[in-house]
């Protein structure tokens, strides 16, 4: 009998409340990715979540839902996983031509495949219209220069997404993302970058110099950068408004715990108004994230702007509800490897990648300037 998609959800619950939990503090001492839960997540078929019309009778909340859990426990393995997700399985099965699909979609979903979505740029950030990385049309295809920074998954990826601005023959910029194996000459992958959150997560540079390939690579045969782009980024950041969200259910049940701890001489710490009051507004907080992201699901995913406040309103609530947690749980939260640390660190991410939080509030205010 097929697996319903409730019965996967409850499955992956009870996977992160056990062997996640389990692993999770190990793994991010270490650094290393998690490959072993990684294999275990791909069998589990939850980047067929992404296809419409895929056989669990899935949609793209349920996967969000499966971030949120993932997060709430591990927050590095939920970051690998919505990159494969958003940024390789997406793009191809939305925008990829036929041959690009049987090329790699199924490679994708599968995970004998790795995808790494390299937009980001030391000057530019993740503002596609700033980008330095060009690629120049040839006989046989294009040649792609230019140098991309701190790129989610890089370090393990088979396949590149590279965001790359091309001038047309007035002079005018137009975008594409081109698609680029690893081994290609020309292409590097730098070492692995040190963070001090989501540690599990690899993460790295990626340069071309030259990189020749074919016509086939640009996605989707059509220059239309820009459009791609901003799907793609929607996908993303409400799967780290939906990961800020089990961060912070995370640090606050651990914290909960801490506060509501029977002691042999003294009050509890949730005895105190103080405390109290600090987790009722944690959890507020969490409410109101948790409404939000229902909010924009349910009227338009695809409206930039909504998902722009919903990433603002998610990410605020993981990086506060966190410190909230250290705070009331004091000197205990301050000391390494009990992992509320772990959380708090892990939050931080949350309001950098996916784009800044100014870079969000920009976003918001652009229909203000067209008056």
């Amino acid at each position: 009998m097929e697996q319903t998609i409730e019965q996967l959800i409850d499955e992956i619950k009870a996977y992160s409340n056990t062997n996640l939990k389990e692993q999770a503090q190990s793994y991010d001492e270490s650094g290393e990715y998690p490959e072993a839960i990684m294999n275990y997540l791909f069998d589990r078929k939850l980047l067929h979540l992404i296809i419409n019309h895929n056989e669990l009778n899935g949609q793209y909340s349920d996967f969000l839902e499966i971030i949120r859990l993932l997060s709430k426990t591990f927050a590095a393995v939920g970051s690998i996983l919505f990159t494969q997700a958003t940024c390789g399985v997406y793009p191809i099965s939305k925008f990829g031509t036929t041959i690009q699909k049987i090329n790699y979609l199924e490679r994708l979903m599968s995970g004998e495949m790795i995808a790494s979505f390299a937009l980001n740029e030391v000057e530019s950030g993740s503002n596609i219209q700033h980008i330095h990385t060009i690629a120049e049309k040839t006989d046989d295809g294009w040649r792609l220069d230019g140098e991309k920074v701190t790129i989610s998954n890089a370090p393990i990826a088979n396949l590149f997404y590279v965001v790359a601005k091309v001038y047309d023959a007035d002079g005018n910029n137009q975008y594409g993302i081109f698609l680029i194996e690893r081994g290609t000459p020309g292409l590097t992958i730098g070492s692995p970058d040190e963070k001090i959150g989501v540690k599990a997560l690899p993460v790295s540079s990626v340069s071309l110099e030259n990189v020749e390939v074919n016509h086939d690579a640009l996605l989707g045969n059509t220059l239309d950068g820009l459009k791609q782009v901003e799907q793609i980024l929607n996908k993303l950041r409400l799967a780290i408004a939906a990961q800020s969200i089990g961060i912070a259910q995370g640090a606050l049940e651990m914290g909960y715990k801490h506060v509501t701890y029977e002691r042999r001489f003294g009050q509890r710490l949730i005895d105190l108004q103080d405390t109290q009051v600090k987790m009722a507004e944690a959890q507020t907080k969490i409410a109101a994230a948790e409404a939000s992201l229902f909010y924009v699901l349910k009227h338009d995913p695809n409206d930039t702007i909504q998902v722009s406040m919903l990433k603002l309103i998610a990410s605020g609530t993981a990086t506060q509800v966190t410190e909230t947690v250290m705070q009331v749980t004091g000197g205990y939260a301050f000391m390494k490897h009990n992992e509320i640390e772990r959380y708090v660190r892990d939050a931080r991410i949350t309001a950098i990648y996916g784009g800044s939080s100014n870079t969000h509030k920009r976003i918001i205010s652009i229909p203000w300037l067209k008056k």
